[in-house]
């Protein structure tokens, strides 16, 4: 009777170990076959969490702080996003393209080398905040700009790190490790911002300690984690740089093409118009952008996974990009005639009344941000394959195009030239890279 019960007993438990493979199993073939667009949804997550916490902690700033403080806030965080642009295109973009080219011993000391050049790129930012801070201290300049940029020398390190060691993980296909230290760092720095800003202590030096701490910590985990794989060999560290700088070089230079394609229109607007043309500008042009976390968290996911399928497979990044561009074509067209039903309703739900009747600049610069959003797959497949110059070529024709005909339509026509300039100007780009590939066919 014993030896039935057991043998029940057992059946039961082998059925039940059966069950729960069984469920397992298929839970891992589902995880498999969508493990692309998880991996995507993971990167898109991360880019989201943290525009929504830099617009939160920009907006509790500048209800706590003055209007000069705030003024004081926002320049030293757009030098510091300068620093951090300059990072990811010296550093951690040429990283990620070349990482997948290495066997597992060369990946660990070109790890290696690179961590060194994020170091000595910290060094600068801080000496240089550091010095800043001196000399306004010297000219007895307001002591809120110099506590900042005092506070600056610290934070900037941390802050640049976390930018490093998230692109690392991305270039390595670690989403999972990146989006888990985004979640600690960005939800950390929320609750901080948010506890400070309630007790009336926050200001700008405040907000970017918390930035510092909350940011640095995390980012000081995944290297402690990263740091068993890496191997520093002296001899290779100036030969990366060589072989980062190639790439590094034209990725720079873009970054200063962009400035001169997009961000002198409302430069221009201000000069030659006024401030209040440059607002209704800003207003339009920020709503038009308002998916753009998204899209820039696809690029930041496809970076990597067409750095490594261009190792093995270049023709499948050649298919898999062109099928993004139309995929994206559509959804864009989609928000396109739903900003032409909705669009006046949302800016006057979103920015009152005085910004009614500005549907058309509205429209223009929707077809402007889609221009640039279906950029995006292309100028990265095209990094990708080490072909940054291409990339830079086709900025520059744009912002070619802002600094002559697109000035000269913002002095004529205002803010309507400026939305003309700016359609125009990706457009010359996104038609480049366009041409460009569907020239250049890759070979297997």
């Amino acid at each position: 009777m014993k030896n039935k019960e057991t043998l029940k007993f057992m059946e039961q438990k082998h059925v039940t170990i059966e069950l729960k493979t069984g469920i397992w199993d298929q839970f891992s073939n589902l995880f498999q076959r969508y493990r692309n667009i998880i991996q995507a949804g993971a990167v898109i997550t991360d880019q989201g969490l943290c525009s929504v916490v830099n617009f939160t902690t920009g907006v509790l700033v500048a209800r706590a702080c003055s209007k000069s403080e705030f003024g004081i806030f926002i320049l030293c965080l757009t030098i510091l996003r300068f620093m951090t642009g300059l990072q990811n295109s010296l550093i951690s973009i040429p990283y990620t393209i070349q990482y997948p080219r290495y066997d597992y011993n060369t990946a660990r000391s070109f790890f290696g080398s690179t961590l060194l050049h994020q170091v000595f790129l910290c060094i600068i930012a801080s000496l240089g905040f550091f010095s800043a801070a001196q000399v306004a201290s010297w000219r007895n300049a307001d002591e809120a700009i110099v506590s900042t940029l005092f506070m600056l020398s610290i934070a900037s390190t941390a802050f640049m790190s976390r930018e490093f060691i998230r692109l690392v993980m991305l270039a390595e296909l670690r989403t999972w490790l990146n989006l888990s230290m985004s979640l600690i760092a960005n939800i950390t720095t929320m609750v901080a911002i948010y506890y400070i800003y309630k007790t009336g202590n926050l200001n700008s030096t405040n907000a970017f300690a918390i930035i510092a701490l909350c940011s640095g910590l995390p980012a000081l985990a995944v290297i402690g984690l990263f740091f068993p794989k890496m191997s520093f060999i002296a001899k290779r560290v100036l030969t990366d740089f060589k072989e980062n700088f190639k790439l590094g070089k034209w990725l720079t230079a873009r970054s200063f093409a962009n400035m001169g394609a997009v961000s002198i229109y409302p430069i221009a607007l201000v000069s030659f118009t006024g401030t209040a043309e440059a607002g209704i500008y800003g207003a339009c042009f920020q709503l038009a952008s308002l998916l753009n976390p998204v899209f820039m968290g696809l690029n930041s996911f496809l970076r990597p996974k067409f750095s490594h399928l261009t190792v093995n497979n270049p023709i499948a990044v050649r298919s898999i990009t062109l099928k993004i561009s139309v995929i994206l074509t559509v959804f864009l067209s989609i928000l396109f005639l739903f900003m032409y039903l909705a669009g006046d309703l949302l800016m006057i739900k979103l920015y009152g009344q005085d910004y009614q009747g500005h549907q058309t600049i509205l429209l223009i610069c929707i077809l402007a941000v889609s221009a640039a959003v279906i950029s995006g797959p292309l100028s990265v497949s095209i990094d990708a394959s080490k072909n940054t110059q291409i990339t830079f070529n086709g900025r520059m024709l744009g912002a070619f195009f802002s600094l002559t005909i697109g000035l000269t339509c913002v002095w004529k026509y205002g803010v309507l030239g400026a939305a003309l300039g700016l359609l125009a100007s990706h457009t010359i780009s996104c038609t480049y890279w366009f041409i460009y590939i569907l020239r250049n066919k890759p070979k297997q």
